[in-house]
């Protein structure tokens, strides 16, 4: 099988917890509090490159679109596996 991520397994068991099998268990609310975990790690990703951008603006000579390009790969990079 493919290996899990290590921050979405730290993520998963913050939220679903782990059985004395290694199996994940859980509610719709333990979903639902992994998935704003999810979105919180990328949404703090992206506001530390905004901020680094911000402080730096002439070392990033193509903006704000270079900030976003910068803010997708390192989520990618965040959650490979």
């Amino acid at each position: 099988g493919q290996v899990m991520n290590q921050r979405i397994k730290e993520f998963l068991l913050q939220t679903l917890g782990e059985n004395e099998h290694g199996l994940w268990t859980g509610t719709d609310q333990d979903i639902e509090k992994f998935t704003k975990l999810i979105v919180q790690e990328c949404t703090n990703i992206c506001e530390d490159i905004g901020f680094k951008h911000h402080q730096f603006e002439g070392t990033y000579p193509q903006g704000k679109k270079a900030g976003a390009f910068e803010c997708s790969e390192e989520i990618k990079k965040r959650f490979k596996d």
